[in-house]
């Protein structure tokens, strides 16, 4: 019931204390015992020249029991009170020094945060400020026998509360203020009523409904009109049949390789793609385990300035299709992969083309002359994905010159990578397949 009470107080008199301003008053009896005997403890076992203004201040406060008149005096006192205590460390008993440091640390702390402390029973600690008080305080001679400061008294039990006084009377209610309510107005008369309205007028006889006349006779059915028949209009022309499309896979082209070498005895040829995407390859594409699916490509190394014995050259052979419109666009499709290489350029394509008709010669030294046109992709900006096992598919495409076609025609496309104008892309990228894009005539049976 003491330790609840101190809380009450002690709570009680901080919030007043940090409500206000740091000049409010605060009654000495508003500290807790517990504090009270520290203070006292500190100031009896400490000599005089180390107890600071404020600290003496306040214990001579509550000696005479007098009202603290500022917090912050509280405080100042509080924070020097540690100082003085901890240059008397070595005199207490280590065990309780730590209680009472503690306790005055925490204290500290309720003043600046209005929490309240964990607080140990007031008579256990206060019996143990009694002891190290007489110990640290202890003379040698019975008091008043030499020059020392004898101990304080032993603290006495507390006393019991008071009877609670009466509660004084309630105060007189004070007086309703001056000021006469205003007189209500009187009712003004009520006018006169109207004059009463007139009779209605009597409603007059309706008249007689007239004869209906006879119906007129019907007129005669005129002539249907046949006017000639126009003449027809011209056909329109013959509707399109859709659009076509031939492709090219790895399998169908035919590289060859000069290596750089000055004689045709240095150039091989294949039919076999030199680059493998999956499977047990060091691409993977479609999953990295064991016999995963694989597809291939030929690889597009740098031009870089190579001469004709050094590039790496695609040939492809077929017949226009017989049903190919030649008065509209032709388009030569080429279907590129990029792996991811960190690296960014610029790079080209080049097709050479011969359009061969029937029962004609062809080649360099014949009367055509070799082949019918050569068409440059200009550069494109090669694109990389982001990933080791992901590609890009790039479509890059060229129109053919469709006036030098003719259905039926044999066709030889000669296709490799080209020096490009801009800052070449420094990486390989990959010819997976060919695409010739064509519209489509409607052939009759």
């Amino acid at each position: 019931m003491i330790k609840n009470l101190s809380l009450i107080l002690l709570l009680t008199c901080t919030l007043f204390a940090h409500d206000t301003t740091n000049a409010a008053s605060l009654s000495a009896e508003c500290l807790p015992e517990k504090y009270i005997a520290t203070i006292n403890l500190i100031c009896d076992i400490s000599d005089s020249a180390d107890i600071s203004d404020n600290l003496k201040n306040l214990s001579d406060i509550i000696d005479a029991n007098e009202t603290v008149y500022s917090l912050e005096l509280v405080k100042n006192a509080t924070c020097d009170a540690l100082l003085v205590l901890k240059k008397s460390q070595n005199r207490f008993s280590q065990s309780h020094f730590a209680v009472i440091y503690n306790y005055l640390k925490n204290y500290q702390s309720l003043l600046n945060s209005n929490a309240l402390l964990s607080e140990i029973s007031d008579e256990y600690y206060l019996d143990m400020i009694d002891q190290d008080a007489e110990k640290i305080t202890r003379c040698g001679e019975p008091c008043g026998f030499n020059t020392e400061k004898c101990p304080r008294g032993r603290r006495g039990h507390r006393g019991p509360r008071g009877r609670r006084g009466h509660t004084g009377n309630t105060g007189a209610t004070g007086a309703t203020g001056a000021g006469s309510t205003g007189a209500t107005g009187s009712t003004g008369a009520t006018g006169p009523s109207g004059a009463p309205t007139g009779a209605t007028g009597a409603t007059g006889a309706t008249g007689n409904t007239g004869a209906t006349g006879s119906t007129g006779a019907t007129g005669a059915t005129g002539a249907t009109g046949l006017g000639a028949t126009g003449n027809t209009g011209a056909t329109g022309a013959a509707g399109g049949c859709g659009l076509g499309s031939l492709f090219f896979n790895p399998y169908m082209m035919l590289q060859q390789n000069g290596h750089g070498g000055d004689s045709d005895s240095d150039v091989t040829t294949t039919t076999t793609p030199d680059k493998l995407f999956g499977g047990s390859g060091d691409d993977p594409v479609y999953g990295t385990g064991v016999n995963q699916p694989a597809f291939s490509a030929w690889r597009l190394p740098t031009a870089n300035g190579n001469s004709q014995s050094d590039y790496r050259i695609f040939g492809i052979q077929f017949n226009l299709p017989s049903d190919i419109d030649v008065t509209q666009p032709v388009t030569l499709v080429y279907h590129l992969l990029v792996k991811d290489n960190n690296d960014s350029g610029v790079a080209a394509m080049q097709v050479k083309a011969d359009y061969v008709p029937a029962n004609t010669n062809f080649g360099t030294t014949a009367s055509s002359g070799g082949f019918s046109e050569t068409v440059s992709s200009g550069d494109f900006a090669v694109v990389e994905p982001t990933g080791s096992t992901v590609l890009h598919h790039q479509v890059v495409s060229v129109n053919l010159n469709n006036t030098l076609m003719a259905p039926n025609d044999w066709v030889f496309l000669s296709i490799l990578r080209s020096d490009p104008v801009g800052s070449e892309y420094p990486d390989s990228i990959y010819l997976s397949t060919v695409e010739l894009r064509y519209t489509r005539t409607c052939l009759l049976p």
